[in-house]
C-alpha cells in the first residue's frame, strides 16, 4: 500500500499559508478619553476643540467613516479562489492493487455583468456620505455646546447682577439702622430695608441652582466628567467668555442660498440620491450570474494521473434579482421626496433664525442707548439721598426694582440674541465667518 504522506504534507502546507494569510494586521487599541481640570477656566473655543476631539457621539460618526472605508476596500475585491481535498484508501483484490487516491479540484467565481465597478461606486459614494454626517453631527453638537455655554455665561452675569444688588441692600440695611438710632425715620423703614436684603438673598440662591443646572447641561452637551482629583462635588465647570452684541448684518436671499450649498445633511442626502441610482445599476448588475471556472487533478491507483478542468453557468431563469432592483427604485425615490422635505426646512429654518436675530438686534438698541448706565446712575442717587434723609426707603426699593428688572431685561435680549444667532448659524452650516466671506464672493 503506497503512503499518503504526500497528500497530507501538501495540505498542512496549505494550512499553514492560509493561517498566515488570515491573520489580521489591524490591532484596534483603546484610548483613554481625558477629563477636563475643574481648576482651569475654558473659552468656548477651547471646549469646541475638545468636543470634536473627544465627544462620544462624534467619535461614532467618525468610526462610521472608517467603517465607510472598510467597506470601499471589500467592494473592490474578487471573491476567493476555492481549493478542495479529496482522498481516499482503494484496493483491488483481483488485480492485487491498493493505495491513497486523491483528487485537487481549484475553482474561481468570475463576477460579470461590472458587478466590482458598480460595487466600488456606490461605496465610494457611502463613503462621501459617512463624512458629510460626520459634518453634520459636528454641526448639530457644536449648537448645543454653545447654547449650553451660553447658558452658563447668562447665569454668572445674573449671579453678577444680584450680588452688585446684595451689597446696595447692605449699604442701605446700614443706612436704615443708622437713621433709625438717629430717630430719623420709623422701626418700619428698617424692617423694610431687612425684608429687601432678605428676599435678594433668596434670590441669590435660587440663581446659584440655576447656574448648577446650566454647568450640569454644558457638561452632559460636552460628553464628559469633570476630573476633580479628589472628592465628588465640584461646583462645577469654570467657563470665561462674553455675551456678543456684535450685531451682524445679513442678506436672508445669500443665506438660504449659502445654507442649501452648504448644510452637511442636505449634501449628504443629495450624495444618498446619487448612491440610490448607484444602488440601481448595481441591482441590475446583480441579476447577471457570475461563472465558475475551474481545474482538477485526479490520482488514482497504478500512479494514473487526469487533469480536467470545467465551467458553471448558473442560468437566470426565476431569480434576476428582480426584488432587490424593485426596492433600489423605491429608495432612489423615497431618497429625493427626503431631500425636497429638508431644503423645505432648510429654508424655514434660515428665515426663523434670521428674524430672530434681527429682532434680538432691535431689543438689544432700546437698552444701548443709555438705558442701563441711566438705571445704574438713578439707584445711586437715591441711596444717597436716602443716606441724607431726603427720601424714604420705599423711593429707594423703587429705584433699585427698577435697576434689578432692566439689566435682567438687558441680560434676557443680550442671551436671546445670541442664541438667535447660533440658531442661524447652525441653519447654514457654517459659522458666520466663512458664511459672509461666501456671500461676498457672490456678489
Amino acid at each position: 500500500m503506497k503512503s499518503a504522506k504526500p497528500f497530507f504534507s501538501i495540505l498542512l502546507f496549505i494550512l499553514v499559508g492560509l493561517n498566515g494569510l488570515l491573520k489580521d494586521p489591524l490591532q484596534v487599541t483603546g484610548q483613554e478619553v481625558p477629563k477636563l481640570n475643574p481648576a482651569k477656566s475654558y473659552t468656548l473655543d477651547e471646549l469646541l476643540t475638545f468636543t470634536v476631539e473627544h465627544n462620544p457621539e462624534i467619535l461614532a460618526a467618525k468610526a462610521e467613516i472608517d467603517i465607510a472605508r472598510g467597506e470601499l476596500i471589500t467592494a473592490g475585491l474578487l471573491p476567493n479562489p476555492k481549493i478542495e481535498f479529496t482522498g481516499r484508501n482503494q484496493s483491488i483484490p483481483d488485480e492485487d492493487l491498493s493505495g491513497f487516491n486523491y483528487d485537487i479540484n481549484l475553482s474561481q467565481e468570475i463576477p460579470l455583468g461590472g458587478k466590482i465597478g458598480h460595487r466600488k461606486r456606490v461605496a465610494q459614494l457611502k463613503l462621501e456620505k459617512a463624512r458629510l454626517d460626520f459634518q453634520n453631527v459636528v454641526r448639530l453638537k457644536t449648537a448645543e455646546v454653545k447654547k449650553a455655554f451660553y447658558a452658563v455665561l447668562f447665569n454668572q452675569r445674573r449671579q453678577e447682577l444680584i450680588k452688585e444688588v446684595l451689597e446696595v441692600n447692605r449699604i442701605i440695611l446700614d443706612i436704615a439702622n443708622k437713621r433709625y438710632k438717629a430717630g430719623d425715620i420709623p422701626l418700619m423703614g428698617v424692617n423694610l430695608a431687612s425684608v429687601e436684603l432678605q428676599r435678594t438673598t433668596i434670590e441669590s440662591l435660587n440663581l446659584q441652582n440655576e447656574f448648577s443646572q446650566a454647568n450640569s447641561e454644558l457638561l452632559m452637551a460636552l460628553g464628559i466628567i469633570l476630573d476633580s482629583g479628589g472628592p465628588s462635588g465640584v461646583e462645577g465647570l469654570k467657563v470665561e467668555g462674553t455675551l456678543s452684541k456684535e450685531q451682524i448684518q445679513f442678506n436672508l436671499t445669500e443665506l438660504i442660498r449659502f445654507a442649501l450649498a452648504n448644510r452637511p445633511d442636505y449634501r449628504s442626502l443629495q450624495v444618498a440620491v446619487k448612491a440610490a441610482e448607484a444602488d440601481i445599476s448595481l441591482a441590475r448588475a446583480e441579476g447577471v450570474p457570475n461563472i465558475e471556472v475551474g481545474g482538477a487533478f485526479e490520482r488514482e491507483l497504478g500512479n494514473e494521473r487526469r487533469i480536467g478542468g470545467f465551467v458553471s453557468i448558473p442560468l437566470p431563469l426565476f431569480n434576476r434579482n428582480q426584488g432587490e432592483i424593485a426596492k433600489s427604485l423605491s429608495r432612489k425615490d423615497q431618497v429625493s421626496l427626503e431631500l425636497a422635505a429638508l431644503k423645505n426646512r432648510i429654508e424655514q429654518e434660515v428665515r426663523i433664525g434670521f428674524t430672530k436675530v434681527e429682532t434680538g438686534k432691535k431689543n438689544l438698541d432700546v437698552f444701548q442707548r443709555g438705558l442701563i448706565q441711566l438705571v445704574r446712575e438713578n439707584l445711586e442717587l437715591n441711596r444717597k439721598a436716602f443716606q441724607a434723609g431726603e427720601i424714604e426707603f420705599l423711593e429707594v426699593a423703587r429705584a433699585e426694582e427698577d435697576f434689578i428688572r432692566t439689566n435682567t431685561l438687558f441680560l434676557e435680549a443680550l442671551y436671546n440674541y445670541n442664541l438667535a444667532l447660533i440658531e442661524l448659524e447652525t441653519a447654514m452650516g457654517s459659522q458666520f465667518t466663512r458664511a459672509l466671506k461666501g456671500t461676498e464672493e457672490k456678489k
